[in-house]
């Protein structure tokens, strides 16, 4: 009865142990340091994403917002202006997303950093980024449809390296927790 559950399970972690394998290390580190420079600063991170990756993207700006970064979500009533030296985490998959792309070119014309999270290493995107991630392509036996879940797992590994680079431990994000909710 739950065959499919599990299968679609095992081909998830399939996608996130070939991304463990092959995560460009070099711009990992880059995109921990950029993200606990601009939240030492006291500069604000935006988020950007669209469809279920944005979905993800709000996943992760509460965990920033719980690391005690001034975090906004683009497109939600509570973001502000975005401004010179803020950073801006734009994900697609794709790379090609059309407002996100449009969000990076808002976010340097204001002068803001854009740190891009995709697959695709020749897309728009990341042309734009002046921080860079490119998650592995999973191999063709394993779905692309489960890039949303890499991307997800990447994010969630992202923050706890940074959560610790930080100083910040789970004590700490929990007195920052939503309690209304």
């Amino acid at each position: 009865m739950l065959d499919r559950v599990k299968e679609i399970m095992m081909e998830e972690s399939k996608v996130i142990k070939f991304a463990c394998e092959n995560l460009p290390e070099d711009q990992v580190a880059e995109a921990v340091g950029v993200l606990k420079d601009k939240i030492e600063e006291g500069k604000s991170v935006f988020v950007v994403g669209m469809g279920r990756t944005g979905l993800i993207g709000e996943c992760f700006a509460v965990r920033l917002v719980q690391m005690g970064a001034r975090c906004y979500v683009v497109g939600h009533s509570t973001e502000r202006a975005i401004g010179e030296g803020d950073l801006l985490v734009a994900l697609s998959v794709s790379g090609e997303t059309m407002f996100v792309n449009y969000a990076a070119d808002v976010a340097k014309d204001e002068g803001a950093d854009v740190l891009a999270v995709t697959m695709n290493a020749d897309s728009e995107l990341a042309g734009k980024a002046d921080v860079l991630v490119v998650l592995p392509e999973p191999q063709e036996e394993i779905l692309r449809t489960f890039s949303e879940i890499l991307m997800l797992s990447f994010l969630d590994g992202l923050a706890a390296q940074l959560a610790e680079e930080l100083g910040v431990d789970e004590s700490d994000m929990w007195e920052r927790h939503a309690k209304i909710q």
